[in-house]
């Protein structure tokens, strides 16, 4: 099944993010990987989870 693109309002809802911070990522390469579609970005549901999975956790204490 082919998966439906997300735009970046959507993108950046399922983040719980701006799309202004989805725009400062992009401007240094460090968010999740989109796609250019005429003028529009365009992200992939699966490398977004993807994108999100290999961000380091931070402020979690290690189980007793």
């Amino acid at each position: 099944m082919i998966e439906r693109p997300w735009n970046r309002r959507e993108t950046a809802e399922f983040l719980g993010v701006s799309e202004a911070a989805l725009v400062k990522w992009a401007g240094k390469a460090n968010g999740p990987p989109y796609r250019v579609i005429g003028v529009h970005a365009r992200y992939l549901p699966s490398e977004v989870l993807e994108w999100l999975r290999r961000q380091p956790t931070r402020g979690s204490a290690p189980a007793a």
